[in-house]
C-alpha cells in the first residue's frame, strides 16, 4: 500500500510538470 501510494504521488508530480509544460508551451505559441 505504501509504494502504491508513493507511485501515485510520483505520476501526480510527472503529470503535474507536463501540464505545466504543456501550458508553458501553448503560451509561448500564441
Amino acid at each position: 500500500v505504501l509504494s502504491l501510494c508513493a507511485l501515485s504521488i510520483d505520476s501526480l508530480k510527472y503529470n503535474s510538470i507536463f501540464i505545466f509544460r504543456y501550458r508553458a508551451v501553448a503560451s509561448w505559441s500564441r
